[in-house]
């Protein structure tokens, strides 16, 4: 599956490799929300799209996950680094960073996985 959740220590992190189709898009958000429902507390994530080669999701797609994650309440704020260096994947992260305003996730965008954990360790 060319998306991966999974935890390193206690950040969640989301994996996207290869070809990520629609259907592949929201299979992984169900496994997301899945693993969010676990815990008290909704983990810190990093989502890490530099293995990512080739979305068929686009505008409508994105618009229809952020919509959707906006709906959600969680039991806290918390941090979500986006890691896109190529860039058609720094173009959707920025589409997802942009339409989704949730009061409670705050989305930033890293070149690498480096500075990504870097900002998710500072409290």
């Amino acid at each position: 599956m060319p998306i991966q959740v999974y935890f390193d220590a206690e950040t969640m992190r989301i994996d996207f490799s290869g070809h990520v189709t629609r259907e592949e898009l929201f299979r992984g958000l169900r496994e997301i929300e899945t693993v969010e429902s676990a815990p008290a507390v909704t983990p810190h994530r990093i989502t890490d799209l530099s293995a990512m080669a080739v979305s068929d999701n686009s505008f409508p797609e994105v618009l229809a996950l952020a919509e959707h994650r906006k709906r959600r309440q969680f039991p806290n704020a918390f941090k979500a680094a986006i890691v896109a260096s190529r860039p058609a994947n720094v173009g959707i992260a920025r589409m997802f960073q942009t339409l989704n305003d949730h009061p409670q996730i705050t989305i930033r965008i890293f070149p690498d996985l480096a500075a990504a954990q870097a900002w998710i360790a500072e409290r």
